[in-house]
């Protein structure tokens, strides 16, 4: 079976076979053949388990492990939001007349579908990138968790997971970002379907963490909101790329 495209070190190695048939090429692979391929996945997040025991189910840990996985750019994006908080006026409660203005622009651009000032390319990974930063920041402040059995880590792991699987069929693509990958369309699929399953989990998950009281459901209903609508769009992206 030739490599998954996931583990090609350069664009341009798409080396086959001469002998290959097409339907060893996974460009014709059905969705049942990537489902299945998709299951080594679980091994790689084995290793995000093994580097939370390494460094601690804790937020402390969870930047240590995202780091390391190369996702340490959710953090910086929460560092820089903070030092902005900060250097902002403390008596200063309302937005002025600068942030109101960005405020409704931004507005508009999601309303219009057009997200060529915002982070992401796709409003999927605009919304995915929001629900992760919403989940990280609910982590803060709980050092306790040393179990990955936890439920603060099921249901954050859950989310996550959703994450990674939307970054890797491109729809967290940056703007700023030349390299530009188009999945086969039943890989798009099989994908999707995995991160249908993932939300699904990680709202399972929120509803006992809430439950147990882990969260305040100040904290929980936002994430559940986001998760949510996420769900719907995600499913919709679905039935648009079965009917194509």
């Amino acid at each position: 079976m030739p490599r998954h495209p996931q583990d090609w070190d350069d664009p341009d190695d798409f080396e086959f076979d001469d002998e290959d048939d097409d339907e060893d090429d996974p460009n014709n692979w059905t969705v049942e053949q990537w489902e299945a391929d998709l299951k080594r996945r679980d091994e790689r997040d084995r290793r995000m388990m093994e580097l939370l025991d390494k460094y601690g189910h804790n937020e402390a840990g969870f930047r240590k492990a995202m780091e390391e996985l190369g996702l340490g750019k959710i953090y910086e994006d929460m560092d820089r939001l903070a030092a902005e908080q900060q250097d902002q006026p403390e008596e200063e409660e309302e937005e002025d007349d600068e942030e109101k203005i960005d405020k409704v622009l931004r507005e508009s651009r999601y309303a219009n579908n057009d997200l060529s000032k915002a982070g992401f390319r796709d409003p999927l990974g605009q919304a995915a990138h929001e629900l992760t930063l919403m989940v990280l920041k609910s982590l803060e402040g709980h050092d306790e968790i040393d179990s990955r059995e936890h439920p603060l880590v099921l249901y954050s792991g859950a989310f996550l997971d959703a994450q990674g699987g939307l970054a890797r069929m491109g729809y967290m693509r940056e703007w700023d970002d030349e390299f530009h990958f188009s999945p086969a369309k039943n890989l798009k699929i099989a994908e999707l379907k995995r991160v249908v399953k993932n939300l699904i989990k990680g709202l399972g998950q929120l509803e006992m963490v809430e439950r147990q009281k882990l969260l305040a459901p100040e904290v929980c209903r936002p994430i559940q909101q986001q998760a949510m609508a996420l769900l719907d769009d995600v499913r919709e992206e679905l039935r648009r790329l079965k009917t194509k």
